[in-house]
Protein backbone atom coordinates (compact mmCIF):
# COMPACT_ATOMS: atom_id res chain seq x y z
CA UNK A 1 0.00 0.00 0.00
CA UNK A 2 1.41 3.17 -1.20
CA UNK A 3 0.42 7.22 -0.59
CA UNK A 4 0.67 9.06 -3.73
CA UNK A 5 0.38 12.80 -4.54
CA UNK A 6 -2.29 12.90 -7.18
CA UNK A 7 -2.25 14.84 -10.08
CA UNK A 8 -5.20 16.43 -12.66
CA UNK A 9 -5.20 12.75 -14.46
CA UNK A 10 -6.63 11.87 -11.26
CA UNK A 11 -9.26 14.10 -11.28
CA UNK A 12 -12.35 11.78 -12.52
CA UNK A 13 -10.76 9.42 -9.70
CA UNK A 14 -11.05 11.83 -6.98
CA UNK A 15 -14.91 12.58 -7.89
CA UNK A 16 -16.01 8.86 -8.03
CA UNK A 17 -14.17 7.90 -4.87
CA UNK A 18 -16.52 11.41 -3.52
CA UNK A 19 -19.43 9.95 -4.78
CA UNK A 20 -19.48 7.16 -3.62
CA UNK A 21 -18.69 7.82 -0.43
CA UNK A 22 -21.14 10.55 0.09
CA UNK A 23 -23.88 10.51 -2.34
CA UNK A 24 -26.59 9.30 -0.59
CA UNK A 25 -25.84 9.74 3.00
CA UNK A 26 -25.12 13.30 3.56
CA UNK A 27 -26.27 16.72 3.31
CA UNK A 28 -23.37 18.18 1.95
CA UNK A 29 -23.16 17.04 -2.36
CA UNK A 30 -19.73 15.50 -3.68
CA UNK A 31 -17.22 17.75 -5.34
CA UNK A 32 -17.48 18.30 -8.53
CA UNK A 33 -14.40 18.09 -11.24
CA UNK A 34 -13.53 21.89 -10.87
CA UNK A 35 -13.25 21.58 -7.06
CA UNK A 36 -10.99 18.58 -7.32
CA UNK A 37 -8.80 20.91 -10.07
CA UNK A 38 -8.91 23.27 -7.53
CA UNK A 39 -7.98 21.36 -4.59
CA UNK A 40 -4.70 20.31 -7.00
CA UNK A 41 -3.87 23.82 -7.12
CA UNK A 42 -3.90 25.47 -4.28
CA UNK A 43 -2.93 22.38 -2.19
CA UNK A 44 -2.68 19.18 -2.96
CA UNK A 45 -4.58 14.94 -2.78
CA UNK A 46 -2.58 12.32 -1.00
CA UNK A 47 -4.49 9.02 -2.21
CA UNK A 48 -3.99 5.25 -2.12
CA UNK A 49 -4.91 3.23 -4.70
CA UNK A 50 -5.91 -0.58 -4.34
CA UNK A 51 -6.19 -2.56 -7.79
CA UNK A 52 -6.14 0.33 -9.92
CA UNK A 53 -9.14 1.88 -7.84
CA UNK A 54 -8.69 4.85 -5.37
CA UNK A 55 -9.58 3.43 -1.73
CA UNK A 56 -9.31 6.47 0.26
CA UNK A 57 -7.70 9.83 -0.25
CA UNK A 58 -7.25 13.52 1.77
CA UNK A 59 -7.68 16.79 0.24
CA UNK A 60 -5.31 19.42 1.74
CA UNK A 61 -5.42 23.58 0.83
CA UNK A 62 -3.11 26.02 1.93
CA UNK A 63 -5.04 28.85 3.10
CA UNK A 64 -2.81 31.30 4.43
CA UNK A 65 1.19 31.32 4.27
CA UNK A 66 1.22 28.94 7.63
CA UNK A 67 -2.35 27.64 7.57
CA UNK A 68 -3.31 24.36 6.01
CA UNK A 69 -7.00 23.39 5.44
CA UNK A 70 -7.99 19.32 5.07
CA UNK A 71 -11.34 19.54 3.13
CA UNK A 72 -12.09 16.25 3.00
CA UNK A 73 -10.89 12.87 3.68
CA UNK A 74 -12.95 9.72 1.89
CA UNK A 75 -12.49 5.81 2.01
CA UNK A 76 -14.47 3.40 -0.05
CA UNK A 77 -17.12 2.19 2.43
CA UNK A 78 -15.47 -1.70 2.00
CA UNK A 79 -11.76 -0.17 2.79
CA UNK A 80 -13.19 1.12 6.14
CA UNK A 81 -11.71 0.58 9.55
CA UNK A 82 -8.46 -0.43 7.95
CA UNK A 83 -6.42 2.54 8.75
CA UNK A 84 -6.39 4.48 5.32
CA UNK A 85 -7.41 7.84 6.09
CA UNK A 86 -5.02 7.24 8.88
CA UNK A 87 -2.43 7.08 7.38
CA UNK A 88 -3.05 9.64 5.29
CA UNK A 89 -3.23 12.44 8.07
CA UNK A 90 -0.24 11.07 8.82
CA UNK A 91 1.46 11.70 5.70
CA UNK A 92 0.04 15.10 5.86
CA UNK A 93 1.49 16.18 9.36
CA UNK A 94 4.74 14.54 8.16
CA UNK A 95 4.54 16.87 5.37
CA UNK A 96 3.67 20.09 7.22
CA UNK A 97 6.39 19.34 9.57
CA UNK A 98 8.91 19.06 7.04
CA UNK A 99 7.74 22.21 5.57
CA UNK A 100 8.60 23.75 9.10
CA UNK A 101 5.04 24.78 8.82
CA UNK A 102 5.07 26.16 12.55
CA UNK A 103 1.55 26.44 13.14
CA UNK A 104 0.00 22.99 12.62
CA UNK A 105 -3.27 23.52 13.13
CA UNK A 106 -5.61 21.42 10.83
CA UNK A 107 -9.47 22.56 10.28
CA UNK A 108 -11.78 20.16 8.90
CA UNK A 109 -14.70 20.80 6.88
CA UNK A 110 -17.17 17.91 8.41
CA UNK A 111 -20.42 16.41 6.72
CA UNK A 112 -23.54 15.45 8.77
Amino acid sequence: MQILKLTKKDVKKIVELDKVCFEQDYDMPPITEKKAEELLEKGFVLGIKENKKLASNIQVQKKEKEKWFIYGIATRPEKQKQGLADKLLKKVLEIAREKKNKRNHSYCKTRK
